[in-house]
């Protein structure tokens, strides 16, 4: 049993980073971040309840935040807060609740050490095994080093991706001593995932009702989960150095959706002033909690958990007390292969995306979100798709699942004399798809509500012609991410570390009224007035040897796909 989004959801979601390799002078393109590297366990206990929690008398990088005393510790040119929680274990009866925020503690808790990786597959080694734990709500804060309390620094949130059930806030391509954060305060966060984060059920619903009056959601946790870490930096910004009104919200894939859906929700109103998205459609969060009328959805999201349920041994009235006595490891291996999205529950999402976009009814803040060169290679680069006839039999595939109509249009767009070969057409296609084309398309609804600018990763990392296979993937999905965060940056040569200094203090300038890039000047708005009708909107493309602005990205590919009702707003 699958969702419409069957085609789309394992790829728009997927966040593939690039972990370091100590025995190479490359990282591995074949190595997803799994959050299976995760290290150690949130610091300190609860301590006795008699002590004050204040942080000790010159305590060094002491905060005292809203819930407790952490104790960071330096790392080269910044200072990290590592494993902070900031939401109760969801285990027992908060398994698939909504999210609980922490309550304080009393004896100085040590943030020296990642929280456990959310419980997901590792499929790092020869065999799949159990990662993570329940118990892994926790987040990481790093700032330049020295910062002083009144720094007033803005701040960035980011949430990872991963398919939504993947990844963690702790993974090297963000988290290992990113000189983002030498410019400004860096946060990433874990959430919960699969169906641990995003199953929905009746009976939930009714018991989120019960519990929270605001008519009930379910299959929405890990959606609530980064919306529960966004209040705690909101809260605790200024007590780290940061600036509460200079906060954007980003993310990449899943956490780009993840972005969309905090634009999108009244919940987060107030909470950020900005919003960058990085690869991912912010038009696919229309699946129906409940009700599929007037929908293209055959069944709803609540639906698709009694599936779940029942396929779990839990049919029946005490399905959800059934859930929540399994192991978890039962219910990550029951789940196998299943996939797992947010969805329009009335509460967090009250309308569809496309939607709400359209009409301007999300949080008036300005908004950046872009795409890379060559999205698609890391999805349908191994499908072997190496003749004529299987490429139009694969666009013709497409075309009739998706209702696109004839397919003629498709196959005399896609062709190997355009690409270079059959299979990187269909990496094309693939890649606007999912990504590019919606990506345009909703820069081109809210651009006539805020201040919007687009963004184009060109940059083909130069250490992929170390690997056979992968010399042609280009600018593929992920690899603007070490540039972003200034990570790993040794397996780079100096024009793209340079590159990195570039991206980095553009991520940052994007806090502001007028952001700029070095070397190209004032970052121009989409197009003058909203929308991309002129030259196609407006770019800039980051590339090692040169950024620059550019107009019309794939334009008359999305047009076409457009044409065809492909994810129009």
């Amino acid at each position: 049993m699958r969702t419409l989004l069957s085609f789309l959801v394992p790829s728009v979601l997927l966040a593939c980073g690039m972990d370091e390799d100590p025995d190479s002078t490359s990282p591995d393109p074949t190595s997803a971040d799994s959050g299976s590297a995760d290290s150690g366990e949130p610091g300190g206990d609860s301590g006795d309840p008699d002590v004050d929690g204040a942080c000790p008398e010159g305590a060094v990088l002491g905060v005292e935040t809203s819930t407790g005393c952490i104790l960071g510790e330096g790392a080269g040119a910044i200072e990290q807060w590592l494993g902070v929680p900031y939401a109760e274990p969801p285990t027992g009866p908060l398994r698939f609740a909504r999210t609980v925020p922490a309550a304080p503690w009393t004896a100085p808790r040590e943030a020296d050490a990642f929280g456990e990786s959310c419980i997901q597959w590792d499929s790092s080694g020869m065999q799949p095994v159990v990662a993570g734990d329940e118990d892994c709500l926790t987040l990481n804060v790093f700032r330049p080093e020295g910062t002083a309390p009144d720094a007033g620094l803005p701040i960035l949130f980011f949430t990872h991706g991963g398919s939504y059930t993947s990844g963690a806030g702790s993974l090297e391509s963000y988290a290992l001593e990113p000189q983002l954060a030498e410019r400004a305060i860096v946060v990433t966060h874990n959430y919960r995932l699969g169906a641990f984060g995003f199953l929905a059920h009746a009976d939930l619903s009714d018991e989120d009702a019960a519990t929270h009056g605001d008519g009930g959601s379910s299959g929405n946790q890990g959606l609530f989960d980064t919306l529960t870490a966004l209040q705690w930096v909101a809260d605790n910004a200024a007590v780290m150095g940061g600036d509460p009104e200079q906060l954007m919200v980003f993310g990449e894939s899943a956490g780009g959706v993840t972005t969309c859906a905090l634009l999108a929700s009244p919940l987060a109103a107030g909470l950020f002033s900005s919003a960058l998205i990085q690869s991912a459609g912010c038009g696919f969060l229309e699946w129906p909690l409940e009700d599929t009328t007037g929908t293209d959805y055959a069944f709803s999201a609540q639906g698709f958990g009694a599936y779940v349920t029942a396929e779990l041994g839990c049919a029946g009235a005490e399905g959800v007390s059934c859930l929540r006595e399994l192991a978890p490891e039962d219910i990550l291996d029951g789940v196998s292969g299943l996939d797992f999205t947010a969805n329009v529950d009335g509460v967090f999402l009250p309308t569809p995306a496309r939607e709400a976009f359209s009409l301007g009814a999300f949080n008036q803040v300005p908004v950046i979100a872009g795409f890379n060169e060559n999205e698609g290679v890391m999805f349908s680069g191994a499908l072997g798709i190496d003749t004529e006839e299987a490429l139009a039999e694969a666009l013709t595939a497409v075309a009739e699942y998706q209702g696109l109509g004839d397919p003629t249009a498709l196959m005399e767009t896609y062709t190997s004399g355009a690409f270079g070969s059959p299979q990187k057409a269909y990496d094309a296609f693939y890649g606007d798809m999912v990504f590019s084309c919606p990506t345009r398309s909703f820069l081109d609804a809210v651009s006539v509500h805020v201040d919007t600018r687009g963004y184009f990763f060109s940059e083909a990392p130069d250490w992929l012609v170390h690997y056979a296979g992968f010399e042609e993937w280009g600018a593929f999905h992920s690899a603007e991410l070490p540039f972003v965060f200034g990570t790993t940056l040794q397996y780079y040569t100096a024009p793209e570390q340079a590159l990195s200094q570039v991206m980095q203090a553009a991520w940052v300038d994007a806090l502001t009224d007028s952001p700029a890039v070095e070397g190209v000047g004032a970052w121009p708005l989409l197009g003058a007035g909203g929308g991309i009708s002129v030259d196609g909107g407006m770019f800039v493309e980051f590339n090692a040897e040169g950024s620059a602005v550019t107009s019309g990205v794939f334009q008359a590919r999305c047009d076409l796909l457009a044409s065809l009702g492909w994810q129009t707003y």
